[in-house]
C-alpha cells in the first residue's frame, strides 16, 4: 500500500470507534478525480482490513451501476484516496468510501463530484480541397475534432457557393454545378473551423467524330467536325494528331490533307485530361475512282468485272479471260502447263524470273509482279493493276462475302463481295465463279473462283497466291505460275 499521501487533508472530524468517512473529492475536471477518505482503526494495514470506495451513477448504489475500488494511496494519518480517470465530462457520479471489518460492513457518508466541460480546442478535415470530376458525384468528408473527449464535438457545416456544391448535416458533399465552393466545418462548441476548397469541372465523357472513315485523293482536303458529351463539359476542345503524317495530315480546326497514297488514323483527344478521345480512318489513294471501279472503302478501288484481252468485261456477270500468272494474253490453243509458261525454260526448276532460290532457277528476289508483266496494267493502263497478296486479305477481311447461285436472275453462281467499312456498306461487287485452265481443260466454271494476285509464294518460287472460293468456303490457295485464272483489277 502506498504511503505517500496527502493529496485529502482537510479539517475533518474525529472518527468514534471503528468506521469509515467519505471526503470531499478533490482535483476534480472533465474527466478526472481524486476520491478521499479516512478510516478509524488502529492499524488497518497491519490488520488486514478491506477498504476503499463503491462508486456509482445512481445515488442509490444498485448493483448494476457500482463498481469498486481499492486505494492507490495511504498514509499514517489513515487517510486514503483513488484517482479516477478517463471520466465522461459534464456528469455527476456518486460515492462513498467503505470498510469491512471482522465481516462488518462499514460504509462513509455518500457524496458526489461533477465533472466539468472540457472545451473544443480545433476541428480539422480529413481533406482541404477536391475536384470533381463530373455533376452529380459526391464524397464525403471526415472531421477530427479534439481533444477526443471534448463534451461538445457537434459541428455544422455550410457551402459558400451552393450552385456549385452542398453539403448535408454529415459533410456530404455534392457536386451541383462548374466553379468552386468552400465548404466550412464549424464547431458548437467555441466555434473552431476548417475549410476545403471544391472544384467541379464536368469533364467530356464522349467524344464523336463527324465522320468515322474518309476517303481521299493526294492532295485532297476535307474539314473533320467533333460533338462533346455532355452538354455541360467544362472544356470542350481537342487536340488533333495524325498516326502518319506523311500519309495524311490534320491542323488544329480538324482539316485533314491527304498527302501520299496509304492509311492514316485522325484522332480527337479531349483537352481536359479526361483521356477520351475518337479516330476516323483516312484512306489516301492516287487517283479518283475510274469508271468501271467502286469504292469499297478499302485502300484500292475494286473494278465491278473482270478482265479479258480487249479489256474490262461489260458486265460482272462474265468470266472473262484467263491468263497464266504473270502473262499478259490468254492462251487458246496453247496448253496451260510448263511447257508453254513465259518465265521458265520447260520446268519449275529453270525459272527465269521472280524467283529467290537458286534450285529453282535464275534468281531476282522478285515477289510482286512488275508493271510490263501485270497483266491488268498492259491492258487497262493508268493506274490499273492485279490486287496484291495484302489487298486480297483486305477483301476477306472487312467484306462479307455472300453466295448465290443465280446473281441479278442470270443464272451465275460466285460471290457478292459487300464492305462492312462505315460510309460503305452499301458497295459491292460481284466475282463469277469461273472455275480455272489447267492444260488445255476448263474446271470447275460454275461452282469454283480462282483469282490471281500478284504476289509470289516465296517458299516455292513456282506457285503465286491466289484467292479461291467454292460451296461456303472462300480463302486463299497457292497454284501453278502456269495455271490460267480469273483477274480482277484494282486502281490506285
Amino acid at each position: 500500500m502506498l504511503l505517500a499521501f496527502s493529496g485529502c487533508k482537510e479539517d475533518k472530524d474525529e472518527l468514534v470507534g471503528t468506521g469509515v468517512k467519505t471526503l470531499d473529492a478533490k482535483d476534480v475536471t472533465g474527466s478526472k478525480a481524486l476520491l478521499c477518505g479516512l478510516i478509524n482503526a488502529p492499524d488497518p494495514v497491519a490488520m488486514d482490513f478491506e477498504f476503499g470506495f463503491e462508486i456509482s451513477m445512481n445515488p442509490d448504489f444498485t448493483t448494476e451501476s457500482t463498481s469498486k475500488v481499492r486505494p492507490q494511496y495511504y498514509n499514517e494519518n489513515h487517510e486514503f484516496g483513488y484517482q479516477l480517470k478517463n471520466l465522461m465530462p459534464a456528469t455527476t457520479y456518486y460515492y462513498r468510501a467503505y470498510m469491512i471489518n471482522q465481516m462488518m460492513l462499514y460504509h462513509g457518508e455518500v457524496k458526489s463530484f461533477t465533472t466539468g466541460v472540457i472545451p473544443v480546442e480545433s476541428v480539422s478535415l480529413d481533406r482541404n480541397d477536391y475536384t470533381f470530376n463530373a455533376i452529380g458525384n459526391s464524397l464525403f468528408l471526415r472531421t477530427t475534432v479534439l481533444p477526443l473527449n471534448a463534451t461538445n464535438k457537434s459541428v455544422e457545416w455550410s457551402s459558400n457557393n451552393e450552385n456549385v456544391a452542398t453539403v448535408n448535416s454529415y459533410g456530404g458533399v455534392t457536386a451541383q454545378g462548374n466553379g468552386r465552393a468552400i465548404i466550412t466545418v464549424k464547431t458548437v462548441d467555441q466555434g473552431k473551423t476548417d475549410t476545403c476548397a471544391i472544384t467541379v469541372k464536368q469533364l467530356v465523357t464522349s467524344i464523336a467524330i463527324s465522320k468515322t472513315s474518309l476517303s481521299l485523293v493526294v492532295g485532297e482536303e476535307d474539314t473533320l467536325s467533333v460533338t462533346f458529351l455532355p452538354d455541360n463539359a467544362n472544356d470542350k476542345t481537342c487536340t488533333w494528331t495524325s498516326s502518319d503524317n506523311s500519309v495524311a495530315t490534320v491542323d488544329e480546326n480538324g482539316k485533314v490533307t491527304a498527302v501520299a497514297r496509304g492509311t492514316a488514323i485522325i484522332k480527337a483527344t479531349a483537352n481536359d485530361g479526361s483521356g477520351v478521345s475518337s479516330s476516323c480512318q483516312v484512306l489516301v489513294r492516287s487517283n479518283s475512282c475510274p469508271d468501271g471501279a467502286v469504292d469499297l472503302g478499302l485502300s484500292v478501288y475494286w473494278s465491278t468485272c473482270n478482265l479479258s484481252e480487249s479489256g474490262l468485261v461489260n458486265s460482272p456477270e462474265v468470266y472473262g479471260d484467263y491468263f497464266a500468272w504473270g502473262e499478259t494474253s490468254s492462251k487458246l490453243n496453247v496448253p496451260y502447263d510448263w511447257s508453254s509458261y513465259k518465265w521458265c525454260n520447260g520446268s519449275p526448276t529453270s525459272l527465269t524470273k521472280y524467283n529467290i532460290y537458286s534450285s529453282y532457277g535464275t534468281v531476282d528476289n522478285k515477289t510482286t509482279l512488275d508493271s510490263e508483266d501485270d497483266v491488268a496494267h498492259v491492258i487497262l493502263g493508268g493506274s490499273w493493276r492485279m490486287p496484291t497478296y495484302a489487298e486480297w486479305r483486305e477483301l476477306l477481311e472487312k467484306c462479307s462475302w455472300n453466295g448465290t447461285s443465280n446473281y441479278n436472275g442470270t443464272g451465275v453462281a460466285g460471290r457478292i463481295v459487300t464492305s462492312n467499312v462505315e460510309g460503305y456498306k452499301d458497295k459491292s461487287i460481284f466475282l463469277p465463279a469461273a472455275g480455272g485452265r489447267s492444260v488445255t481443260s476448263l474446271s470447275d466454271a460454275g461452282s469454283r473462283g480462282y483469282y490471281w494476285s500478284s504476289s509470289l509464294l516465296t517458299d516455292y518460287p513456282g506457285y503465286a497466291w491466289n484467292v479461291v472460293f467454292y460451296y461456303g468456303y472462300e480463302s486463299w490457295g497457292v497454284d501453278n505460275r502456269y495455271d490460267g485464272f480469273s483477274v480482277r483489277p484494282v486502281s490506285e
